[in-house]
C-alpha cells in the first residue's frame, strides 16, 4: 500500500492522457478505502496502520485540496474526543493527520510540461514567471484549505493536555495515558501546520481577525503546557532504578517519559513559532526562555547527562532558535523585513511582488510591548556575566567528559576512540556535545567579542585550577570555535603563544601507562586542538608539532595514538602542493620514516575496522606525501602489508584503505614498488579479490577502487619485469567489459593493455566492445524516453539505465579515439557503428552537453584521418546530405576552436589544446582532399581555420617535447613523484611519430 499512489502516478504519466475518466475512478476508490482500513482495529494492526498513513500522506501530496478537500478534516475529526472512537484509533487518526500535514508543508513546486530540452516541448524562460506564479498560488491555496483545521486542533491540545494534567487524581492510568499521547500528537500537528498560516504583515486588516485570535491562544496553550509538563518531570537524578524496580516505580517512570514528550513536542512547537510567528510568541518568550535557560545553567552535571538526548536537543535549539530570531534583535535596524519568516513567504515574494512576505511583520514594531519584552529577554540573556554563566554551563556540562565516558576510555579505548569520532560529524548528531556545541556556535555568531572573552577567561581560570577534564573540556570549545579565534580577519587568540606555554609541553610529554585518564584524555585533545589550528602554525612550530605527534602515535595510551595517526594524515598532506618545496614539508619528510614505524606498530594493536582504517589511512597520507623520499624504505614498508593483508579477511574498510596505500605507493614510487616481492603479495590477490564481480555485491563496494588499482599498475609497470603477471589479469578484465560494469574504468584499463601488449588484447573482443560501446552512447543516438533506448539490455549482465550516462558516453569515445590512434583499421572496425549513430544525432540538431560533444568531435578527428569518406558513407542516402555534412563539420570547427576560461589560463591545457586543434586540422584537410562533396561545401571554412592555425604555430616556438609530455601525461605534477612505466614511453613514441 505505501506504493500505491507511486505506481498509480506512475502509470498515469505513461498514458499521456488516455483512460483519464477509469484512473480517476481507481483513485478515487483508493481515496474512499483508505481512511477506513487506517481505523479499522480490528483489521488492520499497528505496524499496517504506519504503511497506510504513509500512503495517506502521498494522496495528501498529490490531491489536497483539488480531488480530496475533506481528507484534513476528516482525519481531525476521528482523532477529536467527540469521536466515539477508542483512543487507539485517534491516535492513529492524529499521526496521520501529522503525517498528511508534514507531505503537504513539503510538497515541491511541480512546474507542467514534461521532457524539457530532451525531444519534447521546448521551454521558454519568458514562462517561467507565470509558472511559478501559477504555482505559489496553488500552493498558497493548498495552505489555506490546510489551516481550516487549526482551531480543531488547538482545541484538541487544550482539551488533551487538561484532561492528563488532572487524570491521576480521578482516572485511570489508561485514560491518562492515551490522553497525553494525543496531546502530544496534536501539538506535534500543530508543529506542521504552524509554518503555514498566513498572518500576514503583522496582523494587519489583509487577514482575518480570527486567524489572529487563534495563535495568540495557541501561543497561550504552549505556555501553560510547557509549565505543567516541566513542573511534572522530576530531576533526572530521581529517575534511575535498579532492576528490582517495583510496579509502582515503573508507573513513575511511564509517567515521566511520556510527560516528557509532550513537553519535548511543546517545545518543538515553540521554536517553529519563533520561526514563523514571532510577533505572537514573542509576549511569551521571557517566560520559557528564562525556564530552558535556568534548566542549563542550575542542573548538576549528572542530572543534566541522565536527561534523554531529545530533551537537550529540543532545550538547545529553542534557545538558538531565539537568539538567532532577528525579530527579537534590538541591536538590528528596523529598516527591512525581520528574519523568521517561512520558507514559502520568499517564492511568494518574489513571485507576487509583496513588500514583505515575513510572517512577523514589516519590522515597524518597536512600540510592541511583546516585541520590546523578548527583545529585551535576549538582551538579558547575552549581557555580560549572564552570557559567560551560560558559556560556563555549556563548556562544563555538555563538552566535559562524563564519569561514564571516562570508564570507557580506561576499559575500551577503540570504542571511547569511535564515539569521539563519530561525534566529529554532523550527522551523528545524537549526542550532548552536539547540542551544546550548536548552541555555543550560535551565541558565538551572535556576540562574538563576549563569548571569546567568555571562553578565554574560563580557559584561564579552569589552568589555574588544574582540573584535566575541565581544561580538556575549554580546549574543545577553543577547538570548535577556532574561525571566530584566528579567523575573520582577526586573531582574538595568540596560537603561537599558547602553542609555546601549553600545547608543546603536552604533546612532549610522555606520560605512563598507569597515568590519571584525564592527563591522557587532555594530551589527545592538545593533539585535536593543534589539528585544527595547524593552518596557524609558522614553519618552525610546524616541525615541532608533527615530530611530537609522530612519535605519539606509539602513545601507550591508544585513544591518543589513534588521534595522533588522524592528525598526522591531515599535517602530512597540508603543505603539498604543486611542485613546490616548503619548509613544512621538510619537516614532514624528516620525521617520516619515524611516523610510518609507528602506524605500523599501531596497526598491530587495533582490533577493530574503523580504528585499523584511520591508521592506514596515516600510512597512506605519508606515503602521497613523500613520494620517492621514502623510496630507501620501502622494503620496509612493502613487508609490513602482507601481514594486514592477511587480516583483511572480507572487510569492504580494510581493502579499501589497502588499495589507498598500494595506490599511492605506486603512483608516488613508480615501477619498484609493482616489482617488489612484499608488494607484489597483496597487489595480485587484492586485484584478484576486489575485481571478482561473481560474488555478491563486489561490483558495488570495491570493483571501482580495484580498477582503479589495476590502472595505476599498469600505468607504472615495465614488460621485462612484468608481462607475465599482468597477462594472467586478462581473463578477468573480458569478464569485466562482457558484463559492462565502470565501462569508464574497464575501458581505460583496456586501452593500457592495448599500449602494452598490442593489438591482440582488443581484437579478442572486438565484437562485444562494438556493441558496447553502442549501449555505452545510447544516451545520445536514442531519446531519453524512448523504449528503445534500453532495448538489448537483458543480452548484457550488469547493464541497467545507469549505462548511458554522459560519463560512460564520454570514456566510450575517448576509448575509441586511443585504439583507432593505436590500431587505426581495428578501431575503425569496433566504433565505426557507434560513431555513426552519434553524428547522425549531431546532424539532427540532437542537444548534447558540450564535454561529449568534444569527446565526439575528437574520435571524429580519428576517424575522418582513417577514413576521409566516413561523412559521405553515413549520409550516402540522406536526401539533405548536403546540408547534414556542411553543418557536422562547421559545428566541429566551432567547437574545436572555442577556448574555455580554464584553457586561457593553463598553459598545460593549452598545448593539449593546440595538440587537438591540429589534429581536427588534419582529419579535415583530408577529408577536403579526399571527398569532393566536402571540399565543395566546406573546403573554404576548412582553409581559413587550417590557415590560422599555421599562423599560431609559426609564432608561438612550440616545443615537441612539451606538447607530448602535457598530451600522454609522462610528466608528474607533484614534488617526489616516481617515474612511470612503459606505457608512457610508449605513448610519447607514438604521439611524436605522428
Amino acid at each position: 500500500m505505501p506504493r500505491a499512489f507511486d505506481v498509480r502516478r506512475t502509470r498515469s504519466s505513461g498514458r499521456e492522457g488516455q483512460g483519464e475518466e477509469e484512473e480517476e475512478g481507481e483513485r478515487s476508490h483508493v481515496r474512499s478505502r483508505l481512511p477506513s482500513l487506517l481505523l479499522d482495529e480490528r483489521r488492520v494492526d499497528d505496524a499496517v496502520a504506519v504503511h497506510l498513513s504513509l500512503a495517506l500522506a502521498e494522496s495528501a501530496s498529490a490531491d489536497f485540496p483539488d480531488r480530496w478537500p475533506t481528507l484534513l478534516e476528516d482525519l481531525v475529526g476521528a482523532a477529536s474526543s467527540s469521536s466515539s472512537s477508542s483512543s487507539r484509533t485517534r491516535t492513529r487518526a492524529a499521526r496521520a493527520l501529522r503525517r498528511c500535514l508534514r507531505s503537504i508543508r513539503l510538497r515541491k513546486v511541480a512546474l507542467p510540461g514534461r521532457g524539457w530540452g530532451g525531444g519534447g516541448r521546448t521551454f521558454n524562460p519568458a514562462d517561467l514567471g507565470g509558472m511559478l506564479t501559477r504555482a505559489a498560488n496553488e500552493r498558497r491555496d493548498a495552505y489555506r484549505r490546510a489551516c481550516a483545521i487549526f482551531d480543531a486542533l488547538l482545541a484538541g491540545i487544550v482539551d488533551s493536555a487538561r484532561r492528563a494534567a488532572t487524570a491521576e487524581d480521578r482516572e485511570t492510568i489508561e485514560a491518562w495515558r492515551a490522553e497525553i499521547v494525543l496531546a502530544a500528537a496534536y501539538v506535534k500537528c500543530m508543529t506542521e501546520l504552524l509554518p503555514m498560516v498566513d498572518v500576514g504583515r503583522g496582523g494587519g486588516d489583509d487577514v482575518d481577525p480570527r486567524t489572529i485570535a487563534s495563535v495568540r491562544e495557541l501561543m497561550l496553550a504552549l505556555t501553560w503546557v510547557l509549565d505543567a509538563t516541566g513542573r511534572c518531570v522530576p530531576p533526572p537524578a530521581t529517575t534511575t532504578t535498579t532492576t528490582t524496580t517495583t510496579a509502582a516505580s515503573s508507573a513513575m517512570l511511564e509517567r515521566f517519559a511520556r510527560t516528557d514528550k509532550l513537553y519535548r513536542a511543546s517545545l518543538m512547537c515553540c521554536t517553529t513559532s519563533v520561526r514563523f510567528v514571532p510577533r505572537f510568541f514573542a509576549p511569551h518568550v521571557p517566560v520559557v526562555l528564562r525556564a530552558t535557560v535556568e534548566t542549563m545553567i542550575n542542573l548538576d552535571p549528572s542530572a543534566m547527562r541522565s536527561m534523554p538526548i531529545k530533551r537537550l536537543t529540543g532545550t538547545t535549539g529553542f534557545v538558538g532558535a531565539v537568539i538567532k530570531c532577528e525579530a527579537y534583535d534590538g541591536t538590528r535596524p528596523r529598516s527591512g523585513p525581520a528574519r523568521g519568516g517561512g520558507g514559502n513567504s520568499i517564492l511568494a515574494a518574489l513571485m507576487m511582488g509583496m513588500e514583505n512576505a515575513s510572517n512577523d511583520g514589516d519590522g515597524d514594531d518597536d512600540d510592541d510591548p511583546g516585541m520590546m519584552a523578548a527583545r529585551g529577554a535576549v538582551a538579558s540573556l547575552l549581557a555580560e556575566g549572564a552570557i559567560d554563566r551560560l558559556c560556563e554551563a555549556l563548556v562544563g556540562k555538555f563538552l566535559r567528559l562524563y564519569p561514564d565516558e571516562v570508564e570507557e576510555w580506561e576499559n575500551d579505548p577503540e570504542g571511547r576512540y569511535e564515539t569521539d569520532l563519530a561525534e566529529r560529524t554532523p550527522l551523528e548528531a545524537n549526542s550532548a556535545r552536539h547540542c551544546g556545541g550548536a548552541l555555543l556556535l550560535t551565541l558565538l555568531d551572535r556576540e562574538t567579542d563576549r563569548v571569546t572573552r567568555a571562553l578565554l577567561e574560563l580557559t584561564r581560570r579552569v589552568v589555574q585550577e588544574e582540573s584535566w577534564l575541565d581544561r580538556e573540556a575549554c580546549y574543545r570549545a577553543l577547538e570548535l570555535c577556532r574561525v571566530a579565534m584566528v579567523g575573520r580577519g582577526q586573531r582574538i587568540l595568540d596560537f603561537s603563544d599558547w602553542f609555546r606555554s601549553e600545547l608543546g609541553p603536552m604533546l612532549r610529554a610522555d606520560l605512563a601507562e598507569d597515568a590519571p585518564v584525564a592527563m591522557r584524555a587532555m594530551q589527545a585533545r592538545a593533539i585535536q586542538v593543534v589539528q585544527a589550528y595547524s593552518t596557524s602554525m609558522n614553519a618552525e612550530e610546524f616541525g615541532v608539532a608533527f615530530e611530537a605527534i609522530a612519535r605519539l602515535i606509539a602513545a601507550r595510551d591508544l585513544v591518543t595514538a589513534l588521534c595522533a595517526a588522524r592528525c598526522i594524515s591531515h599535517l602530512a598532506l597540508l603543505h603539498v602542493v604543486g611542485t613546490a618545496e616548503s619548509s613544512e614539508l621538510t619537516h614532514v619528510r624528516e620525521h617520516s620514516v619515524l611516523a610510518l614505524g609507528n602506524a605500523f606498530a599501531l596497526a598491530n594493536r587495533c582490533e577493530s575496522e574503523e580504528c585499523l582504517r584511520v591508521d592506514l589511512m596515516c600510512v597512506s597520507a605519508l606515503v602521497e606525501a613523500n613520494g620517492l623520499y621514502l623510496e630507501p624504505v620501502l622494503q620496509a614498508i612493502a613487508e609490513q602489508l602482507p601481514s594486514l593483508w592477511e587480516r583483511a579477511r572480507d572487510s569492504v574498510p580494510i581493502h579499501s584503505c589497502l588499495l589507498s596505500v598500494l595506490n599511492h605507493l605506486i603512483m608516488k614510487m613508480g615501477h619498484a614498488t609493482v616489482e617488489n616481492y612484499h608488494v607484489q603479495k597483496v597487489l595480485f590477490p587484492l586485484l584478484d579479490y576486489c575485481t571478482d564481480i561473481s560474488v555478491p555485491n563486489r561490483a558495488d563496494n570495491l570493483l571501482e577502487d580495484g580498477l582503479r588499482l589495476w590502472l595505476v599498475t599498469l600505468l607504472s609497470s615495465r614488460l621485462v619485469t612484468m608481462r607475465s603477471a599482468l597477462s594472467n589479469m586478462l581473463p578477468r578484465l573480458e569478464v569485466i567489459i562482457q558484463s559492462a560494469l565502470e565501462p569508464h574504468l574497464s575501458l581505460k584499463v583496456l586501452q593500457f593493455y592495448a599500449i602494452l601488449l598490442g593489438p591482440e588484447v582488443v581484437a579478442t573482443l572486438s565484437p562485444i566492445l562494438s556493441q558496447l560501446l553502442v549501449k555505452l552512447t545510447s544516451c545520445i543516438h536514442l531519446d531519453g524516453d524512448s523504449e528503445d533506448a534500453m532495448d538489448g539490455d537483458e543480452g548484457l549482465k550488469g547493464m541497467d539505465r545507469g549505462i548511458t550516462t554522459m560519463r560512460n558516453a564520454i570514456a566510450s569515445f575517448e576509448f575509441s579515439e586511443a585504439i583507432m590512434q593505436l590500431f587505426p583499421d581495428l578501431g575503425v572496425s569496433i566504433c565505426a557503428t557507434a560513431m555513426c549513430k552519434a553524428v547522425s544525432a549531431i546532424a539532427g540538431n540532437k542537444t548534447m552537453a558540450a564535454p561529449v560533444l568534444e569527446s565526439i568531435f575528437a574520435c571524429l578527428s580519428r576517424l575522418l584521418w582513417t577514413n576521409p569518406n566516413f561523412l559521405d558513407e553515413i549520409f550516402a542516402s540522406d536526401p539533405n546530405q548536403d546540408e547534414k555534412i556542411s553543418f557536422v563539420i562547421n559545428q566541429f570547427i566551432g567547437m574545436v576552436t572555442s577556448v574555455s576560461i580554464v584553457v586561457m589560463m593553463s598553459a598545460q591545457a593549452q598545448k593539449i589544446s593546440f595538440i587537438n586543434q591540429k589534429g581536427a586540422s588534419l582529419a579535415l584537410c583530408s577529408a577536403v582532399c579526399r571527398s569532393p562533396r566536402v571540399a565543395r561545401l566546406t573546403g573554404r571554412n576548412v582553409l581559413d581555420f587550417t590557415q590560422r592555425l599555421i599562423e599560431v604555430e609559426s609564432m608561438s616556438k612550440l616545443d615537441l617535447d612539451g606538447l607530448v609530455g602535457a598530451a600522454c601525461g609522462s610528466t608528474r605534477k607533484v614534488v617526489g613523484d616516481g617515474p612511470l612505466g612503459d606505457s608512457a614511453t610508449r605513448t610519447s613514441e607514438i604521439l611524436k611519430s605522428e
